[in-house]
Order: C-alpha cells, then sequence, then structure tokens
C-alpha cells in the first residue's frame, strides 16, 4: 500500500515513532493537547533554533582580530561546529 507517494513501511515507521514518544511523555503530550498547552510557544521555539542551526552551519564569516598583536591574525564567527555548540539558541 502506497499513500501519497509514502509506502506502507514508512508510515508503519512514522506511526512506530509517534507511538514510542507518547510513551516515553505522555505528561507532556497530554499538557500540548490540553487547553493549558502552549504548542504555539514549542512550535515557534523549535522552528527559532532550527532556522538558527541552519543559517549559522552554512555562513562562516572570517574577521580580523583586533585583540592580538599579530596584524594579520583573525578569528572565524559560523559554520557547522559553532552551529552544533549554540543549538539550540533561543535568546532574543
Amino acid at each position: 500500500m502506497v499513500v501519497d507517494g509514502v509506502s506502507e513501511d514508512h508510515i508503519n515507521i512514522i506511526l512506530d515513532g509517534k507511538a514510542r514518544l507518547q510513551e516515553m511523555y505522555p505528561d507532556e503530550i497530554d499538557d500540548l493537547k490540553s487547553e493549558s498547552g502552549d504548542w504555539s510557544h514549542g512550535f515557534n521555539s523549535g522552528f527559532l533554533a532550527a532556522f538558527r542551526y541552519v543559517i549559522t552551519a552554512m555562513a562562516q564569516y572570517e574577521f580580523p582580530d583586533e585583540e592580538s598583536d599579530d596584524p594579520e591574525a583573525t578569528f572565524t564567527m559560523g559554520g557547522l561546529k559553532e552551529a552544533e555548540d549554540e543549538f539550540p539558541m533561543l535568546d532574543t
């Protein structure tokens, strides 16, 4: 069986993962489903963290190191290592 180009095997893997998460985090899921749950805040925070990760990983910049005695010294900002170190960065 294939649904919209997704095989039955993939659908079963997704449903199994969903069931495992529901078993691991029942209180959190119940809270999100309740009227007091803040699904929007969680979604927005996750999106912000993921977006910052991608932007930081993709962009790497080199700047002159003004604190160094060496006029040729530079430092680098961005790149995959910094993205991994900073994730999830939610400060605004």
